[in-house]
């Protein structure tokens, strides 16, 4: 009887590791996808931004903020592939490191306590 409900107990508790896998697999890519949009939404501001300005420019100095603004825009671009690439590799690496059952098939080893 004991045996039946260890087992029972093991089915659910891998169960509930795949489960909570998934929702951190999930999280990861709503976090990528989240981060990406606002990394978009700020780059079509500046993008406006410089257009705008580059509309008005009637003094010298409106022309060098305008090339401030694309060099922003440049460093948002850069700073949105990274968060992509960075949330890609942590979907891919929870994926790899779980079975289909969602555990790990290759625990750390323990460390030796000399």
């Amino acid at each position: 009887m004991s045996d039946l409900i260890n087992r029972d107990v093991l089915i659910a508790d891998r169960k509930l590791l795949r489960v909570e896998s998934e929702i951190k697999t999930r999280n990861v890519a709503l976090a990528a996808f989240v981060g990406g949009l606002v990394a978009y939404i700020v780059w079509v501001l500046f993008h406006l931004t410089s257009k705008m300005i580059g509309a008005l420019d009637s003094l010298g100095w409106v022309a060098a903020l305008a090339q401030t603004s694309e060099a922003g825009e440049a460093v948002l671009a850069g700073v949105a592939v990274a968060a992509g690439a960075a949330a890609a590799a942590e979907v891919y690496k929870r994926v790899r490191t779980t079975d289909a059952q969602g555990i790990d098939p290759h625990p750390p080893e323990p460390a030796d306590d000399d």
